[in-house]
């Protein structure tokens, strides 16, 4: 029972985020309502930041609760192993795929560029860098392309 309840744990901070957003809705919509006399009236300057005041406040709440929500919901779900290794998974299969589409229009991977650039030493058959002069186990200076 433990496992499961530990398994959504993610929503939490979803529905935190999803009232929070809610929240700066209706401070936006209570903003927008509220009542502000015309410029020469009494009053004008202190209804008016007052009403702006509470549209900009309700939008930066609105924004945080959407951050907030999405941001911490998703981290504490992608830390889950299980979604790992799933995901890991979904990765290497796009890699193969693209690594087939990209082999069949004849371009090549650098991992295939490597393997077909490396040097080998001629008499011992010792892998060498391409920036290398002498062979480093015989000491040969002629060098063969594989």
């Amino acid at each position: 029972m433990a496992e499961k309840s530990s398994s959504k744990l993610w929503l939490i901070p979803l529905i935190i985020g999803i009232c929070i957003a809610i929240g700066g809705i209706v401070m936006i919509i209570c903003g927008a309502l509220t009542y502000v006399p015309s410029m020469g009236e009494e009053g004008w300057f202190d209804a008016e930041t007052t009403h702006n005041f509470l549209i900009f406040i309700g939008i930066f709440i609105l924004l945080f609760g959407i951050m907030f929500g999405g941001g911490v919901s998703y981290a504490i779900y992608s830390s889950k192993p299980e979604v790992r290794a799933k995901r890991m998974k979904m990765l290497e299969e796009r890699k193969q795929i693209f690594t087939e589409m990209l082999s069949r229009f004849g371009v090549s991977t650098p991992k295939q560029q490597e393997k077909k650039s490396r040097k080998v030493c001629s008499y011992c058959d010792t892998e060498v860098d391409d920036n290398e002069k002498i062979c480093p186990s015989c000491g040969a200076k002629k060098f063969i392309k594989k």
